[in-house]
């Protein structure tokens, strides 16, 4: 646990009025570096990640969560230097938790909201050119619905800080 707070930038505002301290989230696993877009790139995914969510436009799916399956994958360019502990890679923990941050904050309408909120905050890091997000539900009586999502760093530029702040990233305090 100490090693993990000795990875938080002291400089980061903290994140008022939530339960869950994103500082943790955005400063967890990786050492900040600017994106160099043509510099060799990773792909760190979350495949078939289930999750009880509120979640829905129809009356009927506001009482009870539906089980929703996350698929992530997050191209992040390269440190430029030997991976050596967890400073030196974006982890996918990063992902995981912020999706259960996303879906713990109350009822969304649409499936296509949470993507886009999964995806900002996932190029809300640095070191992430590009992301992919499949948001499904599984209890629809028709199969899995829903919709697979592409965003970059550069086209997604304009939706980072409304999205990010209202996950928490950007807080001020």
């Amino acid at each position: 646990m100490q090693a993990i707070r000795g990875l938080i930038p002291p400089d980061l505002p903290a994140a008022g009025g939530h339960d869950v301290d994103y500082r943790l989230l955005t400063a967890r696993g990786y050492a900040p570096t600017a994106a160099v877009p043509d510099g060799p790139v990773d792909r760190v995914f979350v495949e078939d990640l289930v999750l009880p969510v509120f979640i829905g436009a129809y009356a009927r799916e506001r009482d009870a969560p539906q089980n929703v399956r996350f698929s992530v994958s997050a191209w992040v360019v390269r440190t430029g230097r030997a991976v050596e502990d967890m400073r030196d890679v974006f982890s996918y923990d990063l992902i995981t938790d912020g999706i259960r941050m996303l879906t713990g904050s109350g009822h969304i309408g649409l499936v296509e909201t949470l993507a886009e909120r999964t995806a900002a905050m996932v190029l809300a890091h640095p070191r992430v050119a590009r992301v992919m997000v499949r948001v499904q539900k599984l209890n629809t009586g028709s199969g899995a619905v829903g919709v697979e999502i592409e965003r970059t760093r550069s086209a997604a530029r304009a939706l980072i800080p409304p999205l990010a702040e209202a996950a928490g990233f950007g807080h001020k305090s």
